[in-house]
């Protein structure tokens, strides 16, 4: 578990004796290099491993048509291009881990403390999610760049970015919806522009029926993963940070003004905490996209007091909790064994092509 430890140490180290400016720098350059170590050289680590394999092995088959059919073509021509590179499965993973680490690192970036967002990204999205579910792994890792940049850029620019999102993973067009409702309209406008999205939607749906089939058959009432052990902790790492937003909303306020964004994220984290008990893994995989409330919460959390003993308790705090956060995860998640022991490609076992499994 060397190198988990390694992901979450390296930031609170830094997080608790670095400075700000060094954080955002040179600190955050060094933590994106060991991510992307961990992260992008991994081999055979993650339950979904063997299946997008098979994605390597089957889509360079398929025609155009095949592929569209299933949806989510920025998935497929990724993996059609780490298959003509020569780079196989290991390509499709490194390109994962780019793109979600990007994605991580641009919101930290924007944080008052950047090495708390990161050190509150490790316990679940960085290891869980970034290394085992590829697609929504690339797909959130775009939907947080956008958040970083998100009283940049136009509506017409978010809607293309999440569009470009949910050609890895369909389920990042529940980001439409913070679209509509963050966008300043009229409300005329608002309508409008929610009956173009809904068009969007629906189009996308009617085209790319065999991916929408297979979400409904696997993540709804009585699907194959409707019911995911896990679901409830999941959730917990969103709706927690949350929570406590709401309870310090008029400090927080206070310290940085009303960010009407961060009360949409905030709010969607909180009510999936009432949806996880009816729809557990449907609920578990649409607030990972909102879970970067939580990163922006705990990374922003020490500066609500002005007492540096105040500051420093609550980085300790974040960080420890963070840490028990994966180290449960690690030891007592039903999908543990998938994780542990950590393999690289650099290890014995991947330069002789040995399967762990």
């Amino acid at each position: 578990m060397y190198p988990y430890f390694l992901m979450i140490g390296l930031p609170a180290l830094l997080g608790l004796a670095a400075t700000r400016r060094f954080q955002a720098g040179a600190g955050l350059a060094l933590v994106f290099v060991t991510f992307m170590l961990v992260i992008g050289l991994r081999y055979e680590i993650g339950p979904d491993w063997f299946a997008y394999a098979i994605h390597v092995q089957r889509y360079p088959t398929l025609d155009f048509a095949e592929l569209a059919a299933r949806g989510e073509v920025g998935w497929s021509l990724t993996v059609i291009a780490a298959d003509a590179l020569g780079l196989g499965m290991q390509g499709v993973v490194f390109f994962s881990g780019l793109v979600f680490c990007v994605g991580v690192f641009a919101v930290a970036r924007s944080c008052q403390e950047p090495m708390l967002a990161i050190v509150a990204a490790v316990p679940y999205l960085s290891i869980a999610v970034a290394m085992s579910g590829l697609r929504q792994a690339t797909a959130i890792g775009i939907i947080f760049v956008l958040v970083a940049h998100w009283y940049r850029w136009s509506i017409p620019v978010k809607i293309g970015v999440v569009l470009l999102a949910s050609t890895f993973h369909f389920s990042a067009l529940a980001m439409l919806l913070v679209v509509a409702l963050d966008s300043r309209l009229t409300l005329f406008q608002r309508i409008a522009a929610g009956g173009i999205i809904a068009g969007i939607v629906g189009y996308l749906v009617a085209v790319t029926e065999v991916r929408v089939d297979r979400y409904s058959d696997k993540y709804l009432p009585g699907g194959s993963a409707a019911d995911t052990p896990g679901a409830l902790y999941h959730v917990l790492l969103t709706a927690v940070p949350a929570l406590v937003y709401f309870f310090l909303r008029r400090r927080w306020i206070e310290v940085y003004g009303r960010i009407a964004v961060i009360d949409l994220f905030a709010a969607i984290g909180a009510i999936a905490l009432i949806f996880v008990f009816f729809f557990p893994n449907a609920t578990d995989r649409m607030t990972l996209y909102f879970s970067v409330v939580a990163l922006i919460v705990q990374a922003n959390l020490p500066n609500l007091w002005p007492g540096k003993p105040e500051q420093s308790a609550i980085r300790f705090g974040i960080i420890a909790l963070n840490v028990i956060a994966m180290l449960t995860f690690l030891i007592a998640g039903n999908k543990a064994g998938s994780f542990v022991p950590y393999m690289s490609v650099f290890s014995e076992e991947a330069q002789l092509g040995i399967s762990r499994r």
